[in-house]
């Protein structure tokens, strides 16, 4: 507020009142609005340093907005994660190898929970949030795994989970069902053999590893496979074996597991099916040819089991390996394979899968994918695709299970046996694929955590925002705005000053020297 001297001028009174008038003014509108002046011009030299605050503001309120979605995306995905391990833990809990119990759509009371995890893990894996599916890539704007129904039956295109484990399933039981392996016997006199024999040397079947016995009449011979000579094990009865003398052939399954068959001598006819009977003729050869032969069928019994318990539910698991190995390092090579025509070997499928994953494929880093900016230089990274690993295995050991056959078919002596013996084979190896040692993480915990830490990086910087918003408004509010109250007292004070010079200012122009006399 200027203060002026007192003159008689009277260009100086008016200049006065002007002045005063103006310093009115100027303080009405800064208590009416409660800025400094309405343009930056009217701040002075503080004008930099407000518009410097009012730039890094718009800053912060970009790096907010941003952050906000990144919280909105991470929180939801931490909340399928979640739910998602969950549902793994709970599949372990729920598939049980001693539980072979069929209900009447022909299913397990196991399979039939394990479906409807699988039902809400693919509504897991297609979670959007306002048009953005959220396991699906960069930026992916459709649901980015199938529906239930055509990964299980695939299209008139394409094949289905189903059909791929039906293809392995035929491949790896070969021709006779006793898993490409086939016997033979020899007599002669004083001596009989059992030969045990593979098909081919290729990639589907049971591999013979070794045969052992028990007893002193009973020798045997493995001959392991060279080239394109496939393996072969023998057992040879040098004289008629005592009961309890055995046979054991070893044999290799695809997933790296082992069987081993072993047969017991017995006196009693159907002592067993892991039992063969001494022959009774009275002529020794001709007993000892009876012995081959029920160690023979005995042999293929156990193959025939064998192959439709362990080795089908291994087949399974390969044909799910096959199917949902998207990720990287699943196949080796990387593209899927199936058995050729012959059951021979596995060829380039490409193209006949159906496509269980839908979404973006990063070609390098997922995470980077999809990032939000949240501070200067400062940016958190949370792409997730469908296909990752520890979202594929999961899939895969659900739905292999899910889509497995269990109903009583028709091999062996006991069919309904060896339908729960194959329930028991995949049911075991579903949990174990499923299951993770207590001091580690699954797949799915493995991705929670990063996205864990992306969540708590996006929640800190915005509270460290937060503060250095409220730091910089309140050193704007200095800049810009002014104290009411104080601005309320000077107007009062240039008022009483306003009115005292109109008055005096009034008494001074009229006086005269008629007044003055």
């Amino acid at each position: 507020m200027s203060i002026y001297g007192i003159s008689s001028n009277s260009t100086f009174l008016a200049d006065l009142l002007i002045n005063q008038k103006r310093d009115f003014e100027t303080k009405a509108a800064q208590l009416v609005s409660g800025k400094v002046a309405p343009t930056y011009g009217g701040l002075g030299e503080q004008r930099q340093v407000s518009l410097a605050l009012k730039s890094e503001l718009g800053r912060i309120d970009a790096y907010q907005r941003s952050g906000d979605m990144a919280s909105i995306h991470l929180e939801t995905m931490n909340e399928t994660l979640e739910r998602m391990e969950e549902l793994r833990q709970e599949a372990v809990g729920a598939i049980d190898p001693n539980n072979y119990e069929l209900t009447t759509d022909g299913k397990t009371t196991s399979q039939a929970t394990t479906e409807i995890m699988l039902r809400e893990t693919l509504s897991l894996l297609n979670t959007d949030v306002s048009g953005y599916f959220l396991y699906g890539g960069g930026d992916a704007k459709s649901s980015p795994v199938a529906g239930f129904d055509e990964i299980m039956n695939g299209d008139d295109a394409s094949m289905g989970l189903k059909d791929v484990m039906q293809a392995f399933e035929t491949a790896h039981l070969g021709p006779n069902g006793q898993g490409r392996l086939d016997t033979a016997v020899t007599t002669g006199a004083g001596t009989a053999s059992v030969t045990l024999s593979e098909l081919s040397t290729g990639d589907f079947g049971f591999k013979i590893s070794g045969v052992s016995s028990t007893g002193g009449s009973i020798t045997t011979n493995y001959t392991a496979a060279v080239g394109a000579t496939p393996a072969q094990a023998q057992a040879t009865l040098n004289g008629q074996p005592v009961a309890g003398e055995t046979v054991t052939f070893k044999l290799a399954l695809p997933d790296g597991s082992s069987r081993e068959v072993t047969l017991t001598a017995t006196e009693e006819a159907d002592a067993g099916p892991s039992t063969f009977q001494i022959g009774t003729d009275a002529d020794p050869n001709t007993a000892l040819a009876q012995t081959a032969a029920n160690l023979d069928s005995a042999l293929k019994g156990a193959l025939t089991n064998g192959a439709a318990t362990d080795l089908k539910a291994a087949a399974d698991q390969q044909a799910g390996a096959e199917f949902f190995g998207t990720y990287e390092g699943a196949r080796d090579p990387a593209v899927p394979y199936l058995p050729d025509a012959a059951g021979e070997n596995l060829v380039d499928a490409s193209g006949q899968f159906y496509e269980w994953y839908q979404g973006e494929r990063p070609s390098a880093d997922t995470r980077g994918e999809k990032f939000a900016l949240i501070d200067n230089q400062l940016k958190v990274e949370y792409g997730a695709t469908a296909n990752e690993r520890g979202f594929a295995e999961l899939l895969q050991g659900m739905a292999v299970f899910a889509a497995a056959d269990f109903e009583t078919g028709s091999v062996g002596a006991d069919p309904d046996a060896v339908a729960g013996d194959y329930y028991s084979a995949l049911a075991g190896r579903t949990d174990q694929s499923l299951s993770v040692p207590d001091n580690r993480q699954s797949g799915v915990q493995s991705i929670a955590v990063e996205m864990s830490i992306a969540y708590k990086t996006v929640e800190t910087t915005s509270d460290r925002l937060d503060q250095k918003k409220l730091t910089y408004e309140n050193m704007v509010g200095d800049i810009e705005n002014v104290d009411k109250e104080k601005v309320a007292t000077e107007l009062l004070q240039i008022q009483t000053n306003l009115e005292t010079s109109y008055a005096v200012t009034t008494r001074l122009l009229s006086l005269s020297l008629s007044n003055f006399i």
